[in-house]
């Protein structure tokens, strides 16, 4: 995807640009007059939530966490939220969204919507479940606007998932500062933390690299790249990359070239 950055922050902020980028070529495509007649009926997406509700309480009490935050998800997409008088957050009504009729501009709202509600929360295996469904959601919204403007507008394959891309570098970069954070609070060491932040941000996807290996300290990349998933995706990534972008990585954080030629020799010729 070719986006770098200086810093975590910077690299977050040229994501968020070219996520608005193609979002506004994408907007262009559904406000599009031949596309006016198209509509998606989202409510089977949606019942996935019941689906997943369903099989995670049929393992009992302990799966509370799980429900109650797809529960959460489901209302939070279905209804409009106020605060009441003691200020807690209640439904403003009791009559949910009607999903069977949205515009491609509706849908692609709600599929930003669902993606919103990834989390993040410090308990791996609940937001592996609740995810999972999320991604699963994000995913057949993202086919439905296909299949409904790909006649008039061919290349919106190619954007939703550019933008899919650059929702999935948002939130592995969101994730790598909650990662730090909850490093921080339980006193990690500095270079536990650093392992633990860059091995999740190079996991991220091809996207995440740049920033993450610009930023890491040559001690962190070395415990990270002792993980065989990291190594294997810095791997794929020197192999697929630009020379110019590596080249700008290197330049930005010299040290790490060391750790990348002793775990990776077979690409020592790029790591010049």
């Amino acid at each position: 995807m070719g986006i770098t950055g200086n810093n975590l922050a910077d690299f977050a902020n040229n994501i968020s640009k070219a996520k608005d980028d193609v979002g506004s070529k994408i907007g262009d495509i559904y406000s599009n007059p031949a596309n006016a007649d198209a509509r998606i009926n989202a409510t089977p997406t949606l019942e996935k939530l019941d689906s997943a509700i369903g099989a995670a309480a049929k393992g009992g009490k302990n799966n509370q966490g799980i429900v109650t935050a797809l529960q959460n998800v489901k209302d939070a997409l279905l209804y409009d939220h106020t605060v009441d008088g003691e200020g807690n957050i209640v439904k403003a009504g009791t009559t949910p969204k009607d999903l069977s009729n949205l515009t491609p501009q509706q849908a692609f709202d709600l599929k930003q919507a669902i993606s919103d509600k990834t989390q993040f929360t410090g308990r791996p295996s609940d937001d592996k479940t609740v995810n999972a469904v999320l991604k699963s959601m994000y995913g057949d919204l993202k086919g439905k606007l296909n299949a409904s403007v790909s006649t008039n507008n061919p290349e919106i394959t190619t954007l939703n998932q550019r933008y899919a891309d650059l929702t999935s570098a948002a939130l592995a970069t969101k994730n790598r500062d909650a990662i730090v954070q909850r490093s921080n609070m339980v006193s990690l060491k500095s270079g536990g933390a650093g392992a633990i932040a860059t091995g999740a941000a190079i996991l991220g996807g091809a996207a995440t690299i740049p920033a993450a290996l610009a930023g890491v300290t040559a001690a962190a990349l070395e415990q990270a790249m002792e993980t065989t998933a990291v190594k294997s995706r810095v791997a794929a990534w020197l192999g697929s990359e630009s020379p110019s972008v590596v080249t700008k990585v290197l330049q930005q954080n010299p040290a790490i070239k060391t750790v990348l030629y002793r775990a990776l020799p077979k690409f020592a010729s790029q790591l010049r």
